[in-house]
């Protein structure tokens, strides 16, 4: 959906791999600014890694405002899992180009 504003999303790595602290996801208090909220998405493992989700969220980039391609940092998804803020780090781009991932609650 459509959105103005974000939070950071905090995480803590093991391995790499985006955690939370006791299931609880930590974010930032100063807003960014955001224009698309994905408030859940979700593959069948046996369909992971096969770039579903991705296209997924290409699609709502291309789409959601008519006339508008959303660029990836204005993407924002809200609450992660762990699978999820992995997912969303890569997709940001988080390890090649200094990206973010953002939750929006």
């Amino acid at each position: 959906h459509v959105i103005k504003k974000a939070f950071l999303l905090i995480t803590h790595e093991a391995n790499g791999i985006p955690h939370s602290i006791n299931g609880s996801i930590c974010r930032s208090t100063v807003p960014v600014r955001a224009m698309a909220g994905v408030h859940q998405i979700w593959v069948h493992k046996s369909h992971r890694s096969k770039g579903i989700a991705t296209h997924l969220v290409d699609a709502v980039r291309s789409r959601l405002i008519y006339g508008c391609t959303i660029p990836p940092d204005q993407v924002a998804f809200s609450s992660p899992t762990t699978d999820g803020a992995a997912f969303a780090k890569r997709y940001m781009g988080a390890d090649k180009r200094g990206g973010r991932h953002i939750s929006i609650h």
